[in-house]
């Protein structure tokens, strides 16, 4: 197959750069207790974030001074600067990562929010690396990066974590040229993945999906992404018919596009280039089109359980609307979406964000961003009001407010959930479990997880049926939920622990 990837669409400038802003200061204070983060002004939105987060630990906080803690990719390590006060240092990716501290969280707080945007975009499952296990790299294009360059190139991964016989940690990940390499610029070297998220911090984007998985950057801006199963994989290999073909062509065959799979491989006008950028994230052709070609929907007066916001971006503005009681992860909503298009606003787009389809329109003095709306008869149907998707981004951050060590691992309305047969969704408790997804299947069963006889539903059906159960559709595989209504009757994870149990 060869290795052309000429007309490969930057997305929407996603993931773009660290801020080059100079830090400033941000505080929280909780339980009379002030934690403070140093980060660019543009990271405001990710700095209140970790704040909050760690702000929950309260006078806790002195405990665990000193010791690294991990969210997401990066390690924190909290500090006391006084009494009552403490502050967060991140790793240090200007120098030695895996060894240095500084204050500044702008490039770690930067990594968080392109995972967190990348994950939300694809609505892929999560398999996350430690940060000194180490990515398999072609010299050749290692060399490139370390020079300063951003070459065509991918990033595969082939098998989970694992440990050599030496003690190595492995990540599964290769990175390697996406177009031609001597064998002298093949040759394999080990790098740790925090030293080459250093050299390349837009390298970090894919690092926490699973095996399978296959993510291509031209330019250093994502080109696509892709879902390889076994077959498919073993077909690039050996099927002769995709001999000369160019790579992104092959992918298109063989996987399942998550993010950009509808790019052409081709040259294209420049003005049909912006065209081709729009992020029309893991949805059907069909849907992507349709959702795209819909009129915004028709604006509605505010009420006094609704009201309108905007956020700022980049200098951009973005508005939303929604129930005041839910306006903070509305905003968090219509945020990571602005920031997700900062770096090309005119490509308006639609995309997942975790369990809802969302949409954003030019309007008036920016951009408004839109959800499906899930009781329509037409599946691109959409809404100005965001209540819906913000209840359950409430909702579902409760849950992992509470279990704090769980991974986020979404599903959206349009993967399939099993129903056992002679289940009444109405009950006043409901019994789900997560199993392995597997294609459409996100996983989740409702009712016995040994039953054969079962009633196949969409996401977006079995939240017309019963909109309660949609929170649990973000707790990894392994966990199972007893739900009685609105609250959680019990919850137990992979290991067997009871997590919580109705009082």
């Amino acid at each position: 197959m060869s290795d052309s990837t000429a007309g490969a669409a930057h997305l929407g400038g996603f993931p773009g750069t660290p801020p080059q802003s100079a830090p400033q200061q941000f505080d929280h204070w909780a339980d009379g207790i002030r934690i403070s983060v140093r980060a660019a002004p543009e990271l405001a939105y990710q700095a209140n974030s970790f704040l909050a987060h760690f702000g929950a630990y309260g006078a806790t906080l002195r405990d665990l001074a000193g010791f690294p803690i991990h969210v997401g990719f990066s390690p924190y390590v909290i500090q006391e600067i006084g009494a009552g006060a403490f502050t967060l240092l991140g790793a240090d990716y200007r120098r030695n990562p895996l060894a240095d501290t500084t204050p500044d969280l702008t490039i770690p707080l930067w990594i968080h929010g392109i995972q967190q945007r990348f994950r939300d975009a694809t609505g892929a499952e999560t398999d996350p690396v430690t940060p000194a296990s180490v990515v398999r790299c072609q010299r050749g294009i290692l060399d490139a990066i370390i020079a300063g360059a951003a070459p065509p190139l991918y990033l595969e991964r082939i098998t989970r974590a694992t440990k050599r016989e030496d003690g190595t940690l492995l990540t599964g990940w290769m990175l390697a040229n996406a177009g031609p390499a001597t064998v002298e610029q093949a040759e394999m070297v080990d790098v740790p993945a925090a030293a080459l998220v250093s050299f390349a911090p837009y390298l970090a984007a894919p690092l926490m999906l699973p095996v399978d998985h296959f993510v291509m950057f031209s330019g250093g801006l994502v080109a696509g992404a892709w879902h390889i199963p076994p077959e498919g994989r073993e077909r690039l290999r050996n099927d002769p018919t995709l001999q000369g073909r160019s790579m992104l062509e092959g992918l298109r065959l063989v996987g399942r596009p998550l993010f950009g799979g509808g790019t052409v491989a081709q040259d294209v006008p420049a003005q049909a280039a912006a065209a081709a950028q729009a992020t029309a994230v893991q949805a059907t052709a069909a849907q992507a089109t349709a959702a795209q070609d819909d009129p915004p929907p028709p604006d509605t007066p505010t009420t006094p359980m609704r009201e309108k916001f905007t956020v700022t971006l980049f200098g951009q503005s973005f508005a939303g609307e929604t129930d005041p009681q839910f306006r903070k992860e509305a905003e968090e909503i219509v945020g990571f979406i602005g920031n997700l298009h900062a770096g090309s606003i005119k490509d308006l787009g639609t995309f997942w964000g975790g369990f809802w389809w969302h949409s954003m329109h030019a309007v008036d003095g920016g951009y408004r961003v839109s959800q499906t709306n899930i009781n329509a008869e037409r599946d691109s149907a959409n809404q100005w009001d965001l209540t819906p998707a913000a209840r359950l981004r409430h909702e579902q951050s409760a849950i992992y407010r509470f279990l704090k060590d769980a991974a986020w691992s979404p599903v959206n309305f349009n993967k399939t959930v099993r129903v056992a047969a002679g289940t009444d969704l109405t009950a006043p408790e409901i019994a789900m479990t997560r199993i392995q997804p597997d294609g459409d299947f996100g996983g989740w069963v409702v009712g016995s997880p040994a039953a054969t006889d079962l009633e196949v539903l969409r996401g977006r059906d079995l939240h017309r049926r019963n909109r309660n159960l949609a929170k649990f559709f973000v707790l990894p595989v392994g966990y199972s939920v007893v739900a009685s209504g609105t609250k959680i009757g019990r919850l137990v994870d992979p290991s067997g622990t009871v997590r919580w149990t109705k009082k």
